[in-house]
């Protein structure tokens, strides 16, 4: 599940750029897909290309300010997280439920989060690592790709090599909110029960840990989109791990993952410094 959100929010980092969002968006996604479902007669579908077409919306908002509007992509998304947060408690308290329970529900609307092949593999593995083999190949073989790569390490010289950097914000920007609301359908089968809670606040600060991991910079234009696929495989053994030890809940969710990012980043800084006075050097 931790995938999609640390995809989306990785390819914002390459470009320089921020989403905080991210599991709002999943989490919206994730409420929109079951009041659909339970209040309307849509065939099953069109309910599924909802929450996509929702990211994909909020996303490109994202990128026209941030991009063509110079705003402050941080601040941006963190005013959206809000916003979100607020729309997707609104839908499900407004109402006759106040949580919804998938028991039941048509296989076709959970099958990407539920569905299993080859004896227990879930299909949102699968759909997960062939986007990020996807979106690798496009970032790192495409001339788009490393446009998203020269405006991460400097929108001015981007510019100045006649880079539509607005074009490219846009772009990442668009494709992160898809991401996120793809991630909601994964959690609408993988769910029991659907809540306000049912993706954490915090779940976007995991993404952030397994990029560290990864080793994506920060600060944009560095970094290797399949290494993702460790990061992420790493945070949730982690910390299913140390529940299973019996570990308290907040030191499962928020100790732990909060000294992994620690090690992480100061490992990724001392492992950038030693690489820039080798190249200084050569």
């Amino acid at each position: 599940m931790l995938g999609p959100l640390a995809l989306g929010l990785g390819l914002c980092l390459l470009a320089g750029s921020f989403d905080v969002s991210l599991g709002q968006i999943a989490g919206l996604s994730v409420v929109l897909v079951s009041w659909l479902y339970l209040y309307t007669s849509l065939p099953w579908f069109l309910i599924l290309l909802v929450p996509l077409g929702v990211g994909l919306a909020i996303g490109t908002v994202y990128g026209v300010l941030v991009g063509k509007g110079g705003q402050n992509p941080f601040l941006i998304t963190l005013a959206g997280f809000w916003i979100l947060r607020s729309l997707m408690r609104y839908i499900l308290e407004s109402g006759p439920k106040k949580y919804f329970v998938t028991e039941g529900w048509d296989p076709k609307i959970l099958f990407l989060g539920k569905a299993r092949i080859m004896g227990g593999i879930f299909v949102s593995s699968v759909v997960f690592i062939g986007l990020l083999l996807l979106i690798w190949f496009f970032v790192k073989y495409t001339r788009k790709g490393i446009e998203i790569y020269a405006v991460g390490t400097s929108v001015e010289t981007a510019r100045r090599l006649g880079i539509n950097t607005d074009k490219t914000k846009l772009l990442v920007h668009a494709v992160a909110g898809t991401l996120g609301g793809l991630c909601g359908l994964f959690y609408v089968g993988y769910a029991v029960q659907i809540s306000p809670e049912v993706i954490y606040d915090w779940v976007i600060f995991y993404a952030f840990i397994a990029i560290a991991i990864a080793g994506i910079g920060i600060t944009g234009g560095r970094g290797n989109l399949l290494h993702l696929l460790g990061g992420a495989i790493f945070i949730e053994m982690t910390i299913r791990g140390v529940t299973m030890m019996g570990m308290p809940v907040f030191s499962s969710r928020y100790t732990v993952p909060g000294i992994l990012f620690l090690v992480a980043v100061i490992l990724i800084h001392r492992l950038d410094v030693f690489r820039d006075r080798i190249l200084s050097r050569t």
